[in-house]
C-alpha cells in the first residue's frame, strides 16, 4: 500500500478509521455506467462532511456512491480521486447523508442487491 499525504490543508478535523467496508454505485456518470454488484473499500479517515477511502476500481467526480460500514451506512459523492498502483485508488468523498443500520443499506435500485460468491 502506499504512503498517504497527510500535510494537506482541510476543512474539518479527519480522524482516521481503518475499516473494511461495501461500495455499492447509485449515480454513475453517463459515460461509464456501473453494475449492481458491491466493491470492498478499505477506509482512511473520516470528518463530520467527508472520508477516504482505498478503492480497487476508479472512480470518477461526481459519482454518487453508498458505503456500507459495520456500525452505520453512507451516501456520498465522490469528490477526487487519485491513482496510487493499477489497483489502487485513494477517493475523497463528501458526505450526503449518514444513515443508521437497516435492511435499507443494501436495496440498490429498487431491490435488495446479490452479493456474488467467489
Amino acid at each position: 500500500m502506499a504512503p498517504v499525504n497527510y500535510c494537506d490543508q482541510r476543512q474539518a478535523q479527519r480522524r482516521i478509521v481503518r475499516t473494511c467496508g461495501l461500495l455499492y454505485f447509485e449515480k454513475a456518470l453517463p459515460s461509464f455506467p456501473r453494475a449492481f454488484h458491491p466493491v470492498g473499500i478499505f477506509t482512511r479517515d473520516f470528518s463530520k462532511n467527508a472520508c477516504g477511502i482505498l478503492s480497487p476500481v476508479e472512480l470518477f467526480p461526481e459519482e454518487e456512491v453508498r458505503l456500507i460500514l459495520p456500525t452505520f451506512w453512507l451516501q456520498l459523492r465522490v469528490v477526487r480521486a487519485y491513482r496510487h498502483q493499477a489497483k489502487c485508488f485513494e477517493i475523497g468523498m463528501r458526505l450526503l447523508h449518514r444513515n443508521s443500520p437497516s435492511r435499507d443499506a443494501f436495496v440498490v435500485g429498487g431491490r435488495f442487491a446479490e452479493v456474488e460468491k467467489g
